[in-house]
């Protein structure tokens, strides 16, 4: 598992999906509808606890004055061999950090936010010494297009130890055809004079052992809330 990473791809918005979107009675609206309202000081506040891997710390902390719902996107779904999803996000880990052992031998050395020393090199040469990582990317979001955007594969996060994918495939059998969906809310927010317009992302993952973890809030980066 990689740490670190340079910041050296694109900040890009959710990507589009086609599809019929779901009419908001079902149970992926009716788990963020709570979350927003537990968010507000309104309804059962253990909704704040539907999290993926456990409540996290923004959960916790967050308030909100008022909530709307400005949007949804068509389900997002992947099928196929959860086998397969590990070892290519194992082979991504294994060429990341190959090039970062590299990135890490050249030039003068300074140290990186987790005090692991960085050398100083071009973004040009980091981009090259990423480019077999970013082809196994590619690969991967042309596959599991809905693996690759909870895990975000393209994204700082996704290096990070803290990113809830990581224990969620630590608990599986890492094997077995799974079913994955994704069910994003465009929300829009205030907090004070504040107003925000953010993705809610709620989850699900079944696999054929029977594995199920039900549906969860997909929590964002508490360091980046737009991740």
């Amino acid at each position: 598992m990689l740490f670190a990473w340079l910041s050296l791809s694109l900040a890009l918005a959710a990507p589009p999906v086609k599809g019929e979107v779901p009419k908001n009675d079902d149970e992926p609206y009716k788990l963020a509808e709570a979350y927003l309202q537990a968010l507000v000081g309104k309804g059962d506040q253990k909704a704040r606890e539907m999290h993926l891997g456990g409540m996290s710390w923004m959960a916790q902390t967050i308030t909100l004055d008022e909530f709307k719902f400005v949007g949804r996107d068509p389900t997002r779904k992947d099928q196929g061999d959860l086998a397969e999803v590990v070892k290519m996000l194992g082979d991504i880990d294994k060429a990341g950090r190959k090039a970062l052992d590299k990135m890490a031998g050249g030039g003068d050395m300074e140290k990186g936010d987790e005090g692991q020393e960085m050398g100083m090199i071009s973004a040009e040469q980091a981009a090259k010494l990423m480019a077999p990582a970013k082809a196994l990317m590619d690969k991967f979001k042309a596959k599991y297009p809905t693996f690759a955007y909870v895990a975000r594969v393209d994204k700082d996060v996704y290096w990070h130890p803290k990113n809830p994918i990581r224990p969620l495939l630590d608990t599986t059998k890492k094997k077995g055809k799974f079913d994955l969906e994704v069910h994003r809310f465009t929300i829009e927010s205030k907090d004070g004079r504040k107003s925000r317009t953010w993705g809610l992302k709620i989850l699900r993952l079944k696999v054929n052992d029977g594995f199920d973890t039900e549906y969860k809030i997909l929590p964002a980066a508490d360091w980046n809330p737009d991740e």
